[in-house]
């Protein structure tokens, strides 16, 4: 059953549709809070046209002279689906050189596995960390307030 009746969104369940919720909440207070990140705005199931055609769970972009750009990409996904997503998370980041990090958020068990920018310009290994080099912020934060 549900955990709210008749609450979902683009064939996902409510589960989903809060953590998507609830995420951008956590970073919108982050982005109101810090001065240094008013350039910054989080939204979620949006396009990342030209350079993909994908539609990341949640997108952080950062506005500049030149537009705005993804910098962070979140996928919320089942347990049985997370390879899928990490596949999902590392193919977008490769083709969007502007995107420093993914999270892949596990509905099941609030676990969160990271890919990030190196240096070199290639992607790290996914690992189980719950932390933003970009915005300083640690999301495991965010699965402390969800109501689920």
């Amino acid at each position: 059953m549900p955990f709210v009746q008749g609450l979902n969104g683009a064939g996902n369940d409510d589960k989903h549709q809060i953590i998507i919720a609830y995420f951008i909440y956590y970073l919108i207070n982050h982005f109101r809070k810090f001065k240094k990140y008013n350039s910054y705005f989080a939204v979620p199931e949006l396009h990342l046209k030209p350079s993909s055609s994908s539609i990341p769970d949640i997108t952080v972009w950062k506005k500049s002279a030149n537009g705005a750009q993804p910098i962070i990409i979140f996928e919320v996904c089942w347990a049985k689906k997370l390879s899928d997503d990490i596949k999902k998370t590392k193919d977008i980041m490769l083709i969007n050189m502007h995107i420093q990090e993914g999270f892949i958020i596990n509905k099941e068990n609030f676990e969160i596995t990271k890919i990030y920018r190196k240096k070199d310009g290639g992607l790290s290994v996914p690992r189980k960390v719950a932390t933003s080099e970009v915005l300083h912020l640690d999301f495991a934060k965010a699965v402390d307030i969800l109501p689920i």
